[in-house]
Order: C-alpha cells, then structure tokens, then sequence
C-alpha cells in the first residue's frame, strides 16, 4: 500500500426549477447553461431575458429529429432504417463536418448455441496472487483461462452494425418522445429486426434524455434477445462521433492514469470560446473516452457481454455538456467559459441530473486514519492511547485501518489484538468522535461468509495475505456484504466504511455467480460493487461508504469517475503520500522509534511537499465535486520536530481545496502546541463548514492555477458567494499580491476578515473585490483564509 508520489507521477433527479436556475447566475463571471454566455451580474436582467428566447425540445421533422438543449443542438437523420447524427452546434458553431453514425457494435452467434462453461474449482496452488500483480499485469492462468473458455463457446464470425448501415440487420424503427419526469424531455428510437436474419427478435433502443436549464444531451443503449439463440456482444460505442476532430484543445477533467483514463474530459476551439465536456458513467477500466478524438463507449480491452435467450444489455450513459462564451481578462489570470461552466453549471448537471452520493452522506472532516504509522500492527492499546489524543485534535472520524480483523481479513474482530473491542469503539463514541472501520472484499474459507455462502468466491481464485482469498461482486454475496457492513454499524456504532484490495480486476468464472466469460465479469464485478454501496445506503442512510482506487480496479490505482460518484459516499484516489512521515523504510513503526534517524530540513522539505501534492491531485479531479475526494493524506506527526504551526496551516489550508480528508500519523508525536494547534484550526473549519458549507463549493476560474513557486488561490463560497477564499504562496512570488475574487457579485457588498492573522479587512464592494483591492502580505510558504461575508443593504 506504499507508493511514494514522485514514483507514481511517471505513470501518467431533481431537476432544476426556476429558482435553482437563478442561483447560478448570482457570479460576476459565470456562464449560463442555456446561454453558454459568460456576462456581469449588472447584465443579468437583460441575459436571462435572451435565455428565455431559447428551448430546450426533441422534434420530429420529416425525416429528421432536432433535439435542442438551450444553445446546443444535434440533428439525427432517418434515413429509411439508418440513423446518423449530421449536425451538432454549440451557438452557431457547427462541429461536423460530415453525417457520423450514432452507436457501433458487434454481436456474434453462438455455434454450439449453449450456456458457456464455467468453473466450480480451482487449484488452489494456481490461485493468482493479488500483490504479485500490482501495476497492471495479469498472471498467465487469466490468459490461458480466457482461452479455453473461447474455444469451448465457438462463437461465430462477429455482425458487425453500425447505424448507418442497418439494412439487412433491422427493418423496424419506432421514434418514441416522452417526458419522465419534471423538466425531462427523452427521445427513444427503437429498432426492431422483424424479419430479417439472423438478428430476428433482436430489438435495439438509442435513448436520449435533455434537462431543462441545462445544455447537456444524455445518451445509452439497451439491447433486448428475445431469440432463441445466444449472442455476445462487444465492441461497443456509444458516441462514435469524433468531436476532437474541430474542436482539438482537449483537457482532462478528472486525471488520465496509468491503468485508466478520464471519465470526463473536454474539447474546445481553438480560440478555447465554445466546446463541449464530455463525460462517460462507465465505470473504471471498462471504459473508452479516447484521448484526441472524444469517442466514447466501453473498452475493447475488458468488456463483453453474454446475452442469453431472454436476456438485454443496458448501457451506462455517456453526456455532453455544452459551453460557450468570451475568455475575460482580469488582473491575476484569464477566465475562459471552460472554468466557469465546470465551477457552476456542469456541476449542477451532476448533482442534479446524474446524482451524487456524497450530497446524501455524511462528510466527516477532518478524519483520523491509523494506517501511515501503526499500519497492519494497530492494537487496542496503541488505540485507546491515541483515541483521546485524536479527540483533543478535534477530529471528527477516528478510521481504524487494516489490522482490526483477524487474519486482517473479515469483519470479525482480532481477539489478541482487540480483547474487548465493543468496550474500545464505546470509547470513540464516548470521545466525541464517529467509528469508521477498514474492510477488505477477501475472506478466509472459515469465515462466516463462506460458511453461508459456500460457493462466494471468485474463479479463478485469487488469494492475499497467504490464506485470504477475493469474494466476488458478481454474486450474491454483495448483499451478504451489504448486510454485514450494515451489521457493524449496529453492533459497534461504524458509520464510516473504507472499502479496499484489488479483486475484480481478475475477473470471476464461477458457477452459479452472474459471469457468463471473464471479460463480461469485469464490467459485471464493477457493477456489483457499486450495487452494493447502494444497498448500503438504502439499508442504513447513516452509513457514509468511501471506495479505494485499490477496489475500484488495483495499484497504483485508479482516478475518481462519474460512475463511482453515483454510487459510492466518497473516494480515495491515489497513490498514497507519506510525505513528512520521515524515512520510508521506517514507515508503520512509531516515530519514537527512528525519529533521530531522521534530517528536520529533509522532513520539512517533504512535509510542504506533501501539501503541494495533495493540491496538484485534488485539481486534477476538478470537473467532479470535490468533496467526494479523499487524498491520502495530511502528515499528523512530527518527526524531528518538523511539524510547525505553520506547515499544520499549510495541511489545512492545502487539503481545503476539497475537504480536510484525511490526517495519518503517529499521534503520539505530537507535542501540546501540535494538538491545540490543529483543535484551533478544525474548530474554525467546523464553523465556517456550519455556516457556509464550504466543503462543497470550489471555485478556480480567473484566478492563477496551483503553483507552488508563486502565488495561487481558489474559492469555497456557496450559492450566496459566502464563504472562504483560501491563498497559498510558494517558494517565491512578491512579497505582496493582489487577491482578486471573480465569484462575488458586483452590486454586493461584502465583510473580510483574514482569518489566520485575525484581522478585519474592511468592507468591499464586490467590483472591489473582483478588481483586486485586498492586498494580501505571505511570507514564502505562507498562507491563510479570507473569510467572505456579505452585508445585507
């Protein structure tokens, strides 16, 4: 579970009514969705008299279909059975230069027409070990499996369809518009193969769905068997329209990584006026948002699906959310439509049209972790020292990590290592603070698990931790283990879950589970794990859930998606940062035990480092909420006395541009100054998480990107441009800057106060504001928060 950073860098529906519209154009430079127009707050009567001139509709004419979201419109020819996408505009900005088909994919026949085989046993000598195959590489027993299972299946030569070309394969299409819901318009284009072989009674449905207020088009597939044969389906594409082809600035907007690219990413202009963010809900590594062209649909590399007789396929949806308007030049950076439509409307697309998790969990912060120092050796006494210190802190989560549980595996609790571990989740409680527990999806063959769900794990075996083997997904035992999670929440009172270990990955060809062959298993295990943090949810709303990027996929590990935003509480994205811990050889012993092994100046070196970090990969997310992100994590230990005041202010102010999440250390290292300090700085963020949800804001348009050489700084300001405006300098930059902020309004006034020096700046307007006014002065690698208040008239 170590990864150093600098290592890991080589890799590279409530629908919005009238007043939530409104609550977005309440920023000086803001874009509006159904404009795509960035404008002044002094224009705003005369802009959303403009937006009501536009629609949002899908119509019918003749033999074409005009689906309009505001300023972004698509056509859809019908051209006799075939479909084809021959105009798509932002604004009056054409993007096509052609007609582009609108789905491709692949279905082939089975020869031998049977269920495929699967395994009911494994050598356990063979099992693949999991550790063994961090970094992406499957063991030879996957690919030598996946053999035999496609020559015993036989599948015939692949019919290949496109939807400009469905003659010979369809001959029934029926355009279907409705509205589901409030503000809801979709469009159903059902394609049946009445007559025609050998795809008879094979139907096909391309569902897209708009949302009023937003410029966004929503798209997927559902395929329905009701033949007697069986099919496999593959080579999947949901939008085959190569959009990077004119629109070739292209920009990640959550990270391209090692083993998995972005989930949402956008293309623009040249001149960066107009484009469009595209976004996929297919989840890990099973998805394709290619890199320069913008094609979208599911990997060749991992995804397949079995369709028995009977059987469908739905599909996860892919977007995308149109932007437009003038890049404006302001003192400190430019803001361009891109900025301010991720910071505001995208964001609203997600919350309100997509779903958030997280909107509906509990956010604790600041979170205690024990892993970084006591690890896989935490025991309740270590615990029971540390779980006052924690709470002197002012934590809000104390995370018990892996070691809990015997064998480290399993949700039963170590009995030498935890003889009363009822009376020691008490003390967290009586402390003030909330349990979480780590757990893993590996049991040993005498867990309770297995005892109830004999057949739970998955084929090919994979094994961890010598005796632990992976549990599958893509089974029964996903409810088995929402149930069980649910369990400890009664019994121990956790209501935080840290869900890790890389399984399904591996895939699962076990008789009885829901995998047909082991590359459907992978999108199958996915799709059971999110089912799964669902289930939670639903059994117990108290429970806040947070995925691994180790269970989502592996290591190093994979970046935070749409698809696990919907699902999953929160998500730890990698790799894991240790930076400030002091020597890594030394890393999950106490600091008592090598701190004099270690360099104060290297520590504290590492300690501004880690911050710097944390802040890199946290912007790396920003097309996603960020207070769904957990990165790991703020050093809470001092190690040769290297942890100031003020690299603590830096860990807070750093960890800020999403939320505080998550502190692991070694507890009993910190002196006195250490915990007043931190209860000092968590006490404050807990008033102004109180009063300005802050943790749920983020506002980086029109100011300069992270640095830290110079100056830099974002906004964490609500829907009422109240809040916290967070400033970090670096190694250099002057010694005074200029602090403008472009998120206020400018017929507003507003109080300041810069919280760390606790001083009152004065009341601005908000032109003044947005003009730079505030003179802020930082030492190198200083830093500190501009509380923002506004003064009712």
């Amino acid at each position: 579970m170590i990864l150093e950073y600098e290592y890991y860098k080589k890799f590279k529906v409530k629908i919005m009514d009238v007043k939530q519209v409104l609550r977005y154009l309440s920023c000086y430079f803001v874009t509006i969705a159904i404009l795509g127009v960035s404008f002044a707050c002094k224009n705003q009567k005369e802009d959303a008299s403009e937006s009501a001139k536009l629609k949002w509709s899908i119509e019918e004419q003749g033999s074409t279909i005009l689906i309009q979201a505001g300023n972004f419109k698509q056509k859809i020819l019908l051209d006799g059975i075939n479909i084809s996408t021959t105009s798509v505009k932002i604004g009056a900005n054409e993007i096509l230069n052609k007609a582009y088909p609108e789905i491709n994919l692949a279905l082939s026949q089975s020869k031998n027409n049977k269920k495929p085989e699967l395994i009911s046993d494994f050598d356990e000598s063979q099992a693949i070990k999991s550790q063994e195959t961090f970094g992406g590489k499957d063991k030879l027993i996957i690919k030598e499996l996946q053999a035999n299972y496609e020559d015993s299946q036989q599948w015939k030569e692949a019919i290949l369809l496109s939807s400009r070309n469905w003659e010979g394969k369809f001959d029934k299409v029926v355009p279907v518009i409705s509205k589901p819901g409030k503000g809801v318009t979709r469009l159903a284009l059902r394609f049946r193969s009445i007559h025609q072989q050998p795809l008879k009674d094979i139907s096909l449905a391309v569902i897209y769905e708009i949302y009023e207020g937003h410029s966004a088009i929503r798209k997927w597939v559902e395929l329905v068997n009701n033949s007697p044969n069986w099919f496999k389906l593959d080579q999947v594409v949901l939008s085959p329209i190569p959009v990077g082809e004119t629109l070739n600035k292209v920009i990640p907007l959550t990270p391209d990584d090692e083993a998995v690219g972005a989930s949402v990413r956008s293309f623009s202009s040249d001149d960066e006026l107009y484009g469009l963010i595209l976004g996929s809900e297919i989840p890990s590594a099973t998805r394709l948002l290619d890199i320069e062209t913008g094609v979208m649909g599911y990997s060749n590399q991992y995804f397949e699906w079995i369709l028995e007789p009977g059987g469908s396929f739905t599909s996860e949806p892919i977007s995308l959310y149109s932007f437009e308007g003038p890049i404006l030049e302001n003192i400190s950076a430019k803001s361009k439509p891109l900025d301010r439509c991720v910071e505001n409307q995208y964001q609203a697309f997600l919350s309100d049209c997509i779903g958030v998790m997280a909107d509906k969990a509990k956010l604790y912060a600041p979170r205690f972790c024990t892993w970084s120092n006591y690890g896989q050796f935490i025991t309740e006494a270590i615990s029971r020292k540390i779980i006052p210190i924690a709470a002197q802190c002012g934590f809000e989560l104390f995370l018990i990590d892996d070691g809990w549980q015997k064998d480290r595996l399993g949700t039963e609790p170590h009995k030498t290592k935890f003889p009363d571990f009822d009376g020691m989740c008490n003390l967290v409680q009586e402390s003030g603070m909330t349990l979480g527990l780590w757990v893993s999806c590996y049991r040993t063959r005498d867990s309770k698990d297995l005892k109830v769900i004999p057949n739970a794990m998955s084929m090919p075996l994979v094994k961890r931790l010598n005796d632990g083997f992976g549990m599958s997904f893509a089974s029964h035992w996903r409810n088995y283990y929402a149930q069980d999670l649910v369990y400890l929440r009664d019994r121990y009172q956790s209501k935080y879950f840290k869900q890790d270990f890389t399984n399904i990955k591996f895939g699962d060809l076990a008789i009885g589970h829901e995998s047909r062959s082991l590359k459907e298993s992978y999108l199958k295990g996915l799709r059971g794990l999110l089912l799964s943090q669902k289930r939670i949810s639903e059994l117990s709303p108290d429970i806040s859930t947070l995925l691994t990027h180790e269970i989502y996929w592996g290591t190093p590990g994979v970046p935070c998606d749409l698809a696990a935003m919907k699902y999953g509480g929160f998500y730890h994205i990698p790799p894991n940062d240790y930076s400030g811990l002091g020597p890594t050889k030394y890393l999950k012993k106490l600091v008592a035990e090598y701190d004099s092994l270690a360099n104060k100046a290297e520590v504290t070196k590492d300690l501004i480092r880690g911050c710097w970090n944390a802040r890199q990969r946290y912007y790396e997310h920003r097309g996603l909420p960020m207070h769904i992100i957990e990165y790991y994590g703020a050093a809470s230990a001092n190690v040769q006395k290297a942890l100031t005041p003020e690299i603590q202010d830096r860990q807070v102010c750093s960890f800020l541009m999403g939320a505080p999440t998550v502190y692991a250390g070694d507890l009993l290292s910190l002196t006195q100054e250490n915990i007043q300090h931190y209860r000092k700085r968590f006490d404050m963020l807990r008033h102004l998480q109180e009063k300005y949800d802050i943790y749920r804001n983020f506002q980086y348009s029109g100011v300069p990107e992270p640095t830290d050489e110079d100056w830099h700084w974002w906004g964490k300001l609500n829907e009422n441009q109240e809040g916290v405006v967070v400033v970090i300098r670096g190694s250099g930059g002057n010694d005074q800057q200029k602090i403008n902020i472009p998120w206020v309004r400018e017929d507003c006034k507003y109080s300041m106060k810069q919280l760390f020096a606790n001083k009152e700046l004065g009341v601005f307007s908000g032109q003044e504001l947005q003009e730079g006014k505030i003179l802020l002065s930082l030492p190198p690698y200083g830093q500190d928060m501009l509380q923002v208040s506004k003064v009712e008239k």
